[in-house]
């Protein structure tokens, strides 16, 4: 679709979702409502608009990183983002929401891919979706290019901005594997009762900051009630075989317990 070129209405272009024979969308593709979409079924790449879509296929935005400005989209199939800097645009991939009801609907999967070589560091923030009107849903799943020992990603889902943040820890992973989790129990035990052998367990973890989960700005026996308030969200599928908070935090103390004793009479 050529620059200035429109396509109206509502229904389906069925292109093939392959990146050796995209849909190049350099004009406005428009569906009549959010009620009534145009479907893209295929690889899509281009700097172009697009307002009242749905996107099925593969989304790749721009032709490199590139800013690119749309309406309301629904994201269900693979949202390709590119990163190679911190600036929007030249940097990375930005998807603003400015026109019309200005919606991004998400699902599907993200995936994040870095460019020549690109480094990401603590502190870097990547604002890759903006909406004047609203974000909402969620990803079904998000794809993330590894990073140095000791970085982690925080995926951060505002009402207006969708950002991917990097960070030196997340609150309660005592163990850096990027997860909170039952995992993360044996791990905070360890940093209570041994500090020494933590450290040398999981060098690149820093618990005084992953530790501090009741935010005293200690790390100390006073978190241990706090790690298993981790846990006391909606219960899910997987959420379920998790013990209710008040049990797990006993189960945690009376393992501190034993940990500190042995350790007394080792």
């Amino acid at each position: 679709l050529d620059f200035g070129a429109n396509v109206s209405g509502v229904g389906t272009i069925n292109t093939p979702d392959n990146p050796a024979t995209p849909l190049i969308n350099n004009g406005h593709i428009s569906g009549n409502s959010p009620s009534e979409q145009i479907t893209l079924t295929g690889f899509v790449k281009g700097v172009g608009t697009c307002d009242n879509c749905n996107i099925t296929g593969t989304d790749a935005p721009g032709f490199s990183t590139a800013a690119v400005n749309r309406g309301s989209v629904s994201y269900n199939g693979t949202l390709e983002i590119e990163l190679g800097g911190t600036t929007p645009g030249s940097g990375y991939d930005q998807l603003n929401h400015i026109l019309g009801a200005g919606i991004a609907d998400l699902g599907g999967t993200l995936d994040v891919v870095l460019l020549g070589g690109f480094d990401p560091s603590v502190g870097d923030s990547f604002d890759i979706i903006t909406a004047v009107g609203s974000i909402i849903d969620e990803f079904d799943t998000i794809n993330l290019p590894a990073l140095d020992p000791g970085e982690f990603w925080v995926p951060d889902q505002q009402a207006n901005v969708f950002s991917l943040d990097i960070v030196d820890h997340i609150l309660g992973d005592l163990n850096g594997d990027g997860l909170v989790n039952l995992a993360d129990a044996s791990a905070l035990i360890l940093a209570l009762v041994d500090r020494t052998t933590y450290d040398v367990t999981y060098p690149f973890v820093n618990e005084e900051s992953a530790g501090d989960i009741d935010g005293s700005g200690t790390f100390d026996l006073g978190d241990v009630a706090s790690f298993s308030g981790l846990f006391s969200g909606p219960a899910t599928a997987t959420a379920q075989a998790v013990p209710e908070p008040s049990t797990l935090s006993l189960a945690i103390a009376l393992l501190l317990g034993l940990a500190i004793r042995r350790r007394r009479c080792g």
